[in-house]
């Protein structure tokens, strides 16, 4: 049995890109950062998740 269980986890936000010449507004994008994201945890382990932070 798992002691934490996640299940299709997702996080998403919105950038606001470079502001172009003759722009009054600035464009937004949307970047997902997670898709999906599945895993459990049993008691007693540990757990530690690596990898680039780029956009």
């Amino acid at each position: 049995m798992s002691y934490i269980e996640v299940n299709n986890l997702q996080k998403s936000f919105v950038v606001k890109k470079k502001r172009e010449k003759g722009r009054l507004l600035r464009e937004k994008d949307t970047v997902n950062a997670l898709k999906g994201i599945s895993f459990s945890v049993d008691k007693g382990e540990l757990v530690g998740y690596i990898g680039p932070n780029v956009i």
